[in-house]
């Protein structure tokens, strides 16, 4: 069985969630791990509703259990930029999904639409420059267009 050290960065609406259901559908041994998915585990079955104690008490304890992790595919829309830097000293591969900004805001848009989600243009424009810097301070060890059929986003992100 082949270990996996890569941490997926991508912004709300960039598919993140239908890559990993694709991910587990085609192959249920996948090391997958998101991010919402550990907050609730580090919070005893239920999504942290207080920011602060999501941000200042649960994430670090998820930044740990994910740095000392051998074999993990971590997907997230955000990670800390020193911590970035510690996973790929460690072997992590760094992939970073990208889509364009209009088909982001029809993403968000349908999303409203359909309730489940909060409007995620209030917050984007912080996360997409997120997204640029680590891209322009050569974090990056892969970008994939995700405007791209999710059979080939996945194939490229098992890709070595």
């Amino acid at each position: 069985m082949q270990n996996y050290k890569i941490l997926i960065l991508g912004p709300q609406c960039s598919g993140k969630t239908t890559l990993v259901r694709f991910l587990r559908e085609k192959d249920n041994t996948l090391p997958l791990v998101e991010e919402d998915e550990m907050f609730v585990k580090l919070n005893n079955g239920k999504y942290p509703q207080d920011i602060e104690y999501k941000e200042n008490i649960l994430r670090p304890k998820l930044e740990e259990e994910i740095r000392y992790a051998e074999n993990v595919i971590f997907v997230t829309s955000y990670c800390n930029k020193d911590l970035i830097r510690e996973l790929k000293s460690r072997g992590f591969k760094i992939v970073q999904l990208v889509l364009d900004k209009d088909v982001l805001e029809e993403r968000n848009k349908k999303r409203m639409k359909e309730n489940r989600e909060d409007d995620v243009m209030l917050w984007i424009p912080e996360n997409l420059k997120f997204h640029q810097e680590i891209g322009d301070e050569g974090l990056v060890d892969k970008t994939i267009d995700v405007n791209k059929p999710i059979a080939e986003v996945a194939q490229r992100v098992l890709m070595k």
